[in-house]
């Protein structure tokens, strides 16, 4: 019965994704917000894979958003690639920043594993300032024209913001269901018991070096996937917006609070906290991160399973009542 109605809401919240952009009163604006939630539900369940099911807390998650939007615009602007394609390249090139990156890091544990996230992002984000000739340097790349997709015989324009959206929506949609479908392999269970235990997990046969770098790849193909489209939206990148630490530290608020460890949380983490952002921005600027950082604690100490797992709490704990 309770499954039957999960599956009913996402069919429902589906299909008003889907006609979201048609009701007269969505404007441009409303668009952009939403482009901007899907890519944070993106990249926040890439993190999540990582920092919320293998317990690997990533503080440098934007050097592979970074390498994805980076990869796109190159292709793009200076070798006119079908965008498509540019953005799965930027994804596969940000899995071969995260192939060195996690054969080492995995070296280190904890806090010492997330330190070290946090300096090998700013490397890369030093190494893209100073390498002037390829990315721009601090001027950075700017995308005038977008070339048309071509998928076989159809073509398809990317440029208005509808368009924008139904692509992201496109690779929200993808995203969570590879999130869902690799959770319930063996792979998820090994991810989520590395979490728990990870000397009792490696005790018992799991190479949990291997199945951690696995989740490291997979979490920087997303969130490569998530920089190329966000390069393109945005139509300019500088390595002090893609690689900056405040986009690393988003991913993980969006996750925290909505529910680290859940697919659920991210997506309404993501809801929560770009709704917010739009509603301070004009007021305190870019103060609102320290806003961000008191929601977290407040989340933290009130509700420690995130917004989701206490939603999830009241709703069952009302069901059982009315059972009775």
């Amino acid at each position: 019965m309770r499954n039957k109605g999960i599956i009913l809401l996402i069919i429902i919240a589906l299909a008003f994704a889907l006609v979201f952009p048609q009701f007269p009163f969505v404007n441009n604006y409303l668009l952009h917000v939403s482009i901007v939630i899907f890519l944070h539900i993106i990249f926040g369940l890439s993190w999540n894979l990582l920092g919320g099911y293998t317990g690997q807390i990533s503080f440098g998650h934007a050097m592979f958003l970074g390498m994805g939007a980076y990869t796109t615009m190159i292709l793009v602007t200076q070798y006119e690639i079908n965008p498509l394609t540019a953005i799965l390249l930027g994804a596969v090139f940000a899995v071969f920043l995260a192939l060195p990156v996690g054969l080492v890091l995995f070296k280190l544990r904890g806090p010492y594993f997330a330190l070290g996230t946090l300096a090998t992002a700013e490397i890369i984000r030093l190494v893209a300032l100073n390498w002037s000739s390829l990315t721009g340097g601090g001027v950075g790349i700017l995308l005038l024209n977008i070339p048309p997709i071509n998928v076989g015989f159809m073509e398809f324009q990317l440029g208005s913001k509808e368009s924008f959206y139904y692509f992201t929506l496109l690779f929200t949609i993808i995203t969570i269901i590879v999130m869902y479908w690799l959770l319930r392999r063996k792979e998820g269970y090994y991810f989520l018991s590395i979490r728990e235990d990870e000397d009792a997990s490696l005790a018992l046969g799991i190479d949990t070096r291997l199945y951690k770098t696995y989740a490291l790849l997979i979490s920087a193909f997303f969130t490569g996937i998530s920089g190329g489209i966000m390069a393109l939206v945005v139509g300019i990148i500088e390595p002090q917006t893609v690689f900056a630490v405040h986009l690393s530290a988003e991913m993980i608020f969006v996750a925290v609070i909505g529910g680290i460890g859940t697919i659920m949380g991210p997506i309404i983490g993501s809801f929560i906290l770009v709704i917010l952002t739009e509603i301070l921005y004009d007021w305190v600027g870019t103060a609102y991160l320290i806003l961000y950082g008191l929601l977290l604690m407040l989340v933290i100490l009130y509700m420690p399973e995130g917004v989701y797992g206490w939603l999830k709490r009241k709703f069952l704990s009302t069901f059982s009542r009315k059972e009775v």
